[in-house]
């Protein structure tokens, strides 16, 4: 059997890892084969470079950024058309890897407490989230994301806030 050398394009902070895991397939296409999956190993390995906590293999450099939003959030969404909480003193959260625990039985999760700025102005409905690549509204590239419990965040409740373990990303 010949050896064979897949070439992957460079890692770069606007490669996602749907983008990633679609050239990974395109190139075992190539050579008459099919990706199943991960190993369960290799999805938590994956789960850790997400976050930026892995040495050997970081997809993304740490921190990312917590957004909170007010639909829902898709595949296809990016930084930019996101429809984020605009209540006075709303800013993304960064999420250093520190704040996360080790990748463990297939998901990883936020091992802090994740706290967002006061809200001193108006009131947002927040009904998702989305992990991202840069901290300015707007921006950057989102990673992973998903829904909660539909909050209202207002100037009369405690800054929002994600207890340790709210924040689940899990790779199966």
């Amino acid at each position: 059997m010949s050896d064979y050398a897949i070439q992957l394009p460079a890692v770069n902070p606007g490669l996602t890892m749907r983008d990633l895991l679609e050239v990974v397939k395109g190139k075992l296409a190539e050579l008459g084969l099919e990706m199943a999956g991960f190993s369960n190993a290799q999805e938590l390995e994956v789960l850790d470079s997400v976050f930026g906590d892995h040495a050997s293999i970081n997809l993304n450099a740490a921190p990312t950024y917590l957004a909170l939003t007010t639909s829902a959030v898709g595949e296809t969404d990016t930084g930019a058309s996101l429809v984020e909480a605009a209540y006075t003193g709303y800013a993304r959260k960064s999420i250093a890897a520190a704040d996360m625990s080790a990748a463990s039985g297939g998901s990883k999760t936020n091992s802090a407490l994740l706290t967002f700025a006061d809200c001193t102005a108006g009131s947002s409905v927040v009904i998702g989230w989305a992990v991202c690549t840069t901290s300015g509204t707007g921006t950057g590239a989102v990673i992973v994301f998903g829904t909660c419990t539909s909050v209202t965040i207002s100037p009369t409740q405690m800054p929002a806030r994600v207890q340790p373990s709210g924040l689940t990303v899990t790779l199966d």
